[in-house]
């Protein structure tokens, strides 16, 4: 480089508020040291004079005109007269997509050789025309062809810069490089996980209320219906006995212990069906097979079996007559009362409310319901700044035996879409010192974190 060097390259800073985009010049219009230069700034793009020669002390802010933020110079020595130095100015959420993964910036307006860095490692503007000492001139430019897309997290990551652009840092003591970072934030759809806590005994409702701000109905309480039917067995004495001695009735079911059992009762000549069925109801709850898988019913003549559990109707089910004792006592066929029908299990409740979130249309109009396991998760369909209110609780309506969840758990907060934007807000980019200064470059690699999940693109740009 030609003219006057810096003693030591000035670092600006930009600040305040920003609602202008725009390629800004500043513009050295009195030499001086700190509290004696002036400066002025221009807006190129639309020459509006942001700042007009201006003092300027080393590290102090200056406020610029309305949209422009605020400016503050950092310099030891003195400034030179007429020194040019350019910068370019975003709105927040102004988009600058690549074309693709290894090609330019198409849509980047200006230069983009906002940082540059010296073979000393030190940080400045680049400036503007060849008439300034510190000029880097476009024809003698070279950008780098190739950029790197890595997915940033919210821990500090080490991203290695792609060996096109690595290679270009390697001799720093000929090149002035400067590198920029800009990171797409995908945005976080929130993620709401409910737990079932349990099965139900008995068929009937329950209830799902989801909560979320702009859901219309919010509170929104869904029904959904469950299942599990007591299957019931019965039979009836029809003729009274005529001499006294034994019955034998035995129980068959699936799920009984042996799969059937037993049950002899004595009975007398002078009983009449009524009494002879009040002796069988007796005799079956005496029975410990028996009364381990149902419950022992009836009025009169008739007993019935009804199972403790909801169970799938078992076609086996039966309570078969033998008059043992030749009483002369007749009973009509085994009779299935009630078809029996499993209760639904935490997983098909989780399943059953989940088709019915999806079914109803306030909540389909910002979530989709799935289920793993036993869990019913509802997950925004846009990616947006977390809802704390979004909440899903289960209870009881009509049916028997669930427990009840007041509370779900957000398993995955909400972030909101960013656009390209130069990491320095959405980010933290943290330069890690060379270790090898010989093969090497202090630019090979940069530690990166983000507040959210973000794609960043790396690119580099060096003097030929």
């Amino acid at each position: 480089m030609q003219g006057v060097v810096l003693e030591k390259f000035p670092r600006f800073d930009i600040a305040g508020t920003i609602t202008k985009t725009a390629e800004m010049e500043i513009e050295i219009t009195t030499a001086g040291l700190s509290g004696t230069a002036k400066i002025t700034v221009t807006d190129i793009t639309s020459s509006v004079v942001a700042l007009a020669a201006t003092t300027m002390t080393s590290g102090s802010a200056q406020a610029l005109a309305s949209g422009y933020g605020s400016i503050e110079i950092t310099w030891a020595g003195t400034l030179p007269l007429a020194a040019k130095f350019v910068y370019h100015l975003f709105t927040d959420g102004t988009s600058l997509p690549p074309a693709a993964t290894e090609s330019t910036i198409s849509s980047f307006p200006g230069t983009l050789r906002d940082v540059t860095i010296d073979e000393h490692g030190r940080i400045g503007m680049a400036p503007a025309t060849a008439a300034d000492p510190t000029y880097v001139s476009p024809a003698i430019s070279t950008e780098m062809v190739k950029q790197d897309k890595v997915s940033l997290t919210t821990s500090p990551q080490k991203v290695t810069l792609d060996s096109l652009v690595k290679a270009q840092f390697t001799n720093r003591s000929s090149s002035v490089v400067s590198l920029s970072m800009f990171g797409n934030e995908d945005g976080v759809k929130q993620v709401e996980t409910a737990t079932i806590a349990s099965a139900v005994t008995l068929a009937g409702t329950i209830v799902t209320t989801v909560t979320a701000a702009g859901m219309a109905g919010t509170p929104l309480d869904v029904t959904s219906t469950v299942l599990g039917i007591l299957q019931q067995e019965s039979i009836t004495c029809t003729t009274a006995p005529t001499a006294d001695g034994n019955i034998t009735m035995t129980v068959t079911a699936s799920g009984l212990s042996g799969g059937t059992s037993a049950v002899v009762v004595a009975i007398l000549d002078i009983d009449t069906v009524a009494e002879v069925g009040a002796k069988l109801r007796a005799g079956l709850t005496a029975d410990p097979d028996t009364i381990a898988f149902f419950t022992v019913g009836g009025t009169g003549a008739t007993a019935t079996l009804t199972s403790r559990v909801a169970i799938a109707d078992d076609g086996t089910m039966d309570l078969g007559y033998v008059d043992t004792g030749t009483t002369g006592a007749l009973f009509g066929a085994s009779t299935a009362t009630t078809a029996g029908e499993a209760a639904s299990t935490a997983a098909e409740i989780a399943e059953i409310i989940k088709d019915d979130l999806n079914s109803t249309v306030a909540v389909d109009a910002l979530f989709i319901a799935t289920r793993a396991g036993v869990t019913v998760i509802l997950t925004a369909d846009l990616a947006a700044a977390n809802d704390a209110t979004v909440n899903i609780a289960t209870a009881a309506g009509t049916a028997t035996g669930f427990t009840a969840s007041p509370t779900s758990v957000n398993t995955t907060a909400g972030y909101a879409a960013g656009d390209w934007d130069e990491l320095g807000g959405q980010g933290t980019v943290m330069y890690e010192p060379p270790t090898n200064t010989t093969n090497g470059s202090p630019w090979t690699f940069v530690w990166m974190k983000a507040t959210a999940s973000v794609t960043a693109i790396i690119r580099g740009w060096k003097e030929a």
